[in-house]
């Protein structure tokens, strides 16, 4: 079964109006663009493994997605001591609700909680991962997950990939899947509606 007909159910998600894999330069600039970024305002050291959790699957590409496209309800931020303590993290619309009057819970935003009990002297980084991404209509055995790359590194995806998005209507997610064909002439080639600019203008207005 090919790429094409086994990422239907992501193509069809909606709010995805395309998807492209990347080759190894883009890959690669993406990658290095991502982990350059080391720091956090106030200097807390930031560590993006999202990226490298996409480029290990078998499949990796970018999805650009308009409004209707709704972001996994699950965590993809964590703040985590020296010993490998999770002493905060994001917080999912589901655990909000439960952990709002919990006296044990600061927040730092209102969807990042920092748990007192395990803040301690050990120095702490902030990490954001990748998120597991279940579309209705996924074949068993195909697994994907996403990450939301930083301004710079949407910005040069958008540039490869002709994507204008000079009024912020496009969303560029970082995108990598397992148990799809590993044919190397579809690998880095467009999957889905191959649009150019103009295209995406007209799909999303």
């Amino acid at each position: 079964m090919q790429p094409t007909i086994q990422c239907e159910a992501i193509l069809s998600c909606p709010g995805v109006i395309r998807m492209e894999g990347l080759d190894n330069e883009a890959l690669m600039d993406a990658m290095n663009t991502e982990l350059a970024v080391d720091r956090i305002s106030g200097g807390m050291k930031l560590e993006n493994i999202g990226v490298v959790q996409c480029c290990r699957k078998q499949f990796v590409g970018v999805m650009f997605c308009r409004g209707e496209f709704r972001r996994p309800d699950a965590c993809s931020m964590y703040i985590i001591n020296d010993k490998g303590i999770v002493i905060g993290r994001e917080v999912t619309k589901v655990e909000k609700e439960a952990m709002k009057d919990d006296p044990n819970v600061a927040w730092l935003s209102s969807t990042m909680a920092m748990f007192l009990d395990k803040v301690d002297s050990n120095d702490a980084r902030f990490v954001i991962s990748a998120m597991p991404f279940k579309p209705e209509g996924m074949p068993r055995g195909m697994e994907a997950v996403i990450y939301y790359p930083s301004v710079v590194t949407a910005k040069k995806l958008n540039e490869i990939y002709g994507v204008d998005d000079e009024n912020s209507t496009v969303s560029t997610i970082l995108i990598g899947i397992n148990g799809i064909s590993t044919e190397s002439d579809m690998i880095a080639s467009p999957v889905g509606v191959a649009i150019g600019t103009g295209a995406i203008g007209s799909r999303i207005n």
